[in-house]
């Protein structure tokens, strides 16, 4: 890596990091190099003055800092009504610039963990009503690189969870309105997401998913709706862990560990070996 940006100095942060995903082959499932990825590595290594990056500039990787909007998005009219005045539910992607920036901003502004940052492959959803009001918002990415409970529960190896890891999506963030009142909406929100993004991830990354995964805070929630919507709980973190390798080290409060199945043969997908 130092040699190559040696010996290429007029190439800023992005360029390098995609040249080097073609260099060492890393690659999504769909063929797409992992820019994201390896420009987190990069970071990581010049911060500990393994290498010397070129000086930063506009980034285009930098999805964690904080939304800034001319002003904020004023409340809705309340949404109180029960759950078949709203059906059917409608999910689309947020997938233009402008479309990004109301989500992220709708994120910054009423979800208690702000935007975050969405790790490697990743769908963005806004739910909407049967009268064409938005209700909800939801993100999906890459799976935590290493869980024990959800590891024990698979019951893979460390190969095994290495090679097909790509096979979890991480449910990131659920934000259901603050104006939007309406029993049972959560958990029918997350059953639908279990017929729809398993097409909605295949169009973009030219494969389906096998497992949904999602951490709820201890100390702010009990998953009622990951369970009403038939989430297995697999246990609890120890406030720990490490994404995408090694080298990403998080601290955390303590998370419940829920899981969804997304189709029935989905152990044979993430442990093909033992069937």
């Amino acid at each position: 890596m130092e040699q190559f940006i040696v010996a290429h100095p007029d190439l800023c942060r992005a360029h390098i990091a995609r040249q080097l995903c073609s260099l060492f082959q890393w690659h999504q499932s769909n063929g797409q190099p992992k820019e994201r990825a390896m420009r987190d590595v990069l970071l990581r290594l010049h911060a500990r003055g393994i290498l010397r990056l070129p000086p930063a500039g506009r980034n285009p990787f930098r999805c964690d800092a904080r939304v800034r909007h001319d002003s904020a998005i004023e409340p809705r009219p309340a949404i109180v009504e029960p759950l078949r005045n709203l059906r059917p539910l409608r999910f689309t992607v947020a997938a233009e610039r402008c479309d990004i920036a109301l989500f992220d901003q709708l994120l910054d502004q009423f979800h208690y963990l702000g935007v975050g940052q969405l790790i490697g492959a990743s769908v963005r959803y806004f739910v909407w009503d049967s009268n064409d009001r938005l209700l909800a918002l939801l993100s999906f990415a890459s799976a935590a690189w290493k869980v024990a409970a959800r590891d024990q529960w698979i019951g893979w190896t460390p190969g095994e969870r290495r090679k097909h890891l790509h096979l979890i999506v991480n449910n990131t963030r659920f934000l259901i309105l603050p104006w939007v009142r309406c029993p049972h909406l959560a958990s029918h929100i997350l059953a639908l997401c279990a017929r729809t993004l398993p097409m909605d991830w295949e169009f973009k990354y030219a494969y389906r998913p096998a497992l949904m995964e999602s951490f709820v805070d201890c100390a702010r929630f009990r998953g009622t709706c990951y369970k009403a919507a038939n989430w297995m709980l697999t246990g609890i973190t120890r406030g720990r862990g490490k994404r995408n390798g090694p080298l990403q080290r998080y601290a955390s409060s303590a998370k419940l560990v829920y899981v969804y199945p997304l189709h029935p043969q989905w152990r044979s997908s993430l442990i093909p070996s033992s069937f």
